[in-house]
């Protein structure tokens, strides 16, 4: 089981601590927000902006010289920092980064959109309103990559201060352009010792710079042209409805970038906007709580139909997959778990928080009932990554979890979608597709994709399953 830093490092962790406390080796869904490093009074980092700026103005000077391409290649290599926990990978820190012709590309649409006007170089956040490629995770990634140094200095400061240990490892520490190169060097890092007895350095993040999403991202920005700008809008698109709007945003942008309407940015960037980082106490869109949430659901419902004897460390893995989604059903529905499932009304939390949901309780459970298995999440291999892998040896199944109110859930096992992708990549014959259903008229859609995996099975075997979080006032259910 992945653990909290704290709890590797034996430390009471508190609300009052400004450092944010990570479950090691996975990812939370924060990212740092450029704007809440821009003025911030953290010591280590009273420079930090600036030295972002200095990096961007630098690599612009760089992409405009005469140099071999792989030297400019090397220089947008944005690796992920899997030492922050930081990004989308919700069972893993093991993100792809930003690099190559995609991180290039990023670097010069920053310098075509500065020498139109659009925004000036010190404003390079706006890029993530233009670019497809750019998001909060990506804005992280080149954050950590350039302010390395930075964040481990701070990360030392807080260790020292709370007796946390200290060790040397190789690090990627910053670019330096007199060279083209990124320098490596041997810098002393917290860490922990995980399950496996590795030694896993860890940065520590403040809190004060994170977000779950950036403010210059295209969602805001058309809610606040919607609300403050209708004059354009209806003048040069004739939009009245908000729907409108956000149907065509890409239209938008792009009549914004061909008229250089900087006017609008401006207004958009200044127009009093009070850049809050997000609040992980209250953590309204369960990114953070949701490993407390599993863990004591799994606590007290851990003995429900848990068999331990030897014969478990042999069964097949099919079988083990089969028992864990059993358990998973049982508890979920008679134990009422789908109410930690559920945010506002009937809805669902989002997909991935699930599958971390489900992940933590299988990870438990393996170990309880001496599965004798490994349980792993799969990386993206371009269609979208299967939740996680449950294995022993060249023995393996994959899962997938969906929620039943997914719009594309009757495509998900069709042959070019990512269950026969990774199907296919893993040479794996056995998928399990477990369906949540939070409503009645959602149960015909299991027997439709049982109908489906049916046409399959000549090649693949995926088993449909459903876990039933629909709310009911008896104790009978489907």
């Amino acid at each position: 089981m992945k653990k909290r830093y704290s709890e590797y490092v034996g430390y009471n962790y508190s609300k009052s601590d400004e450092w944010f406390n990570p479950q090691v080796e996975w990812d939370t869904l924060l990212f740092i927000d450029p704007m809440l490093l821009k003025n911030t009074n953290i010591i280590e980092f009273t420079n930090s902006y600036d030295k972002l700026i200095n990096f961007f103005s630098n690599s612009i000077v760089k992409l405009e010289s005469n140099i071999p391409q792989s030297l400019k290649e090397n220089m947008a290599c944005f690796e992920e920092v899997k030492e922050a926990n930081l990004g989308f990978s919700y069972d893993s820190n093991l993100g792809s980064g930003l690099a190559g012709k995609t991180a290039l590309s990023v670097l010069n649409n920053i310098n075509k959109f500065v020498k139109k006007g659009l925004f000036g170089i010190e404003d390079f956040a706006e890029i993530s309103l233009f670019d497809r490629n750019v998001n909060g995770d990506r804005i992280t990634d080149m954050i950590l990559n350039i302010l390395k140094n930075d964040f481990i200095s701070y990360s030392c400061r807080i260790a020292k201060q709370n007796s946390f240990p200290l060790k040397q490892f190789k690090v990627r520490k910053e670019f330096i352009f007199a060279e083209m190169r990124w320098d490596y060097d041997m810098v002393e890092m917290p860490y922990i010792v995980n399950e496996k007895n590795m030694d896993i350095p860890v940065l520590l993040i403040p809190k004060e710079f994170l977000a779950t999403s950036l403010y210059f991202n295209d969602d805001n920005f058309m809610d606040w042209l919607y609300h403050n700008d209708k004059d354009y809008i209806k003048e040069v698109f004739d939009y009245n409805l908000k729907a409108d709007i956000i149907a065509n945003k890409k239209k938008i942008m792009e009549d914004i970038v061909e008229n250089n309407r900087d006017d609008i940015l401006k207004k958009y960037a200044e127009d009093g906007k009070n850049y809050e980082p997000y609040d992980l106490d209250d953590d309204k869109e369960i990114v953070n709580k949701i490993y407390e949430i599993a863990n004591k659901f799994y606590n007290d419902n851990k003995d429900v139909l848990l068999v331990r004897n030897d014969s478990n460390s042999l069964l097949p893995v099919k079988d083990v997959a089969d028992l864990l989604i059993k358990y998973l059903q049982t508890v979920v529905t008679d134990k009422k778990g789908y109410e930690l499932l559920k945010s506002k009304g009937n809805m669902f939390i989002a997909e991935p928080k699930i599958s971390k949901f489900v992940h933590i309780l299988f990870d438990a459970r393996i170990k309880d009932a001496g599965f004798n298995v490994d349980i792993s999440p799969e990386t993206n291999a371009g269609n979208g990554p299967v939740d996680f892998k449950i294995s022993r040896g060249d023995d393996k199944v994959l899962i997938e979890n969906k929620i039943s109110s997914n719009p594309k859930l009757l495509q998900c096992i069709d042959e070019d979608k990512q269950i026969h992708t990774y199907l296919k990549q893993e040479e794996c014959k056995d998928a399990f597709l477990v369906v949540f259903i939070n409503k009645d008229n959602d149960v015909d859609k299991i027997n439709q994709l049982s109908r489906k995996a049916e046409q399959y099975k000549e090649n693949y075997n995926i088993y449909v399953r459903d876990v039933d979080c629909i709310k009911r006032e008896s104790a009978s259910h489907r």
